[in-house]
C-alpha cells in the first residue's frame, strides 16, 4: 500500500442526508467525477499531493 495514492473520503451515512437536498449523492457523484478524471492521469500522486496535501497529511498523522 501506497499513502501517496491516499483520497480523502468523507464518511456517508444516508440517514443523515440534508432533506433540503435532492435524493441523490451529490458528494457520490462528484466523487465519481474526479476519480473517472484520475484513471487518466499515469500519476495520481502530484495531483492528490497538490489537492489535498495527503504527503502532509500522512506525515502530520505520523502515518509516514
Amino acid at each position: 500500500m501506497n499513502p501517496e495514492n491516499g483520497y480523502p473520503v468523507v464518511p456517508y451515512n444516508a440517514e443523515f442526508q440534508n432533506p433540503d437536498r435532492s435524493n441523490k449523492d451529490e458528494y457520490l457523484l462528484a466523487l465519481m467525477e474526479e476519480i473517472d478524471d484520475l484513471k487518466k492521469m499515469a500519476d495520481v500522486r502530484p495531483y492528490l499531493d497538490e489537492m489535498y496535501k495527503v504527503r502532509q497529511s500522512f506525515k502530520a498523522a505520523k502515518l509516514i
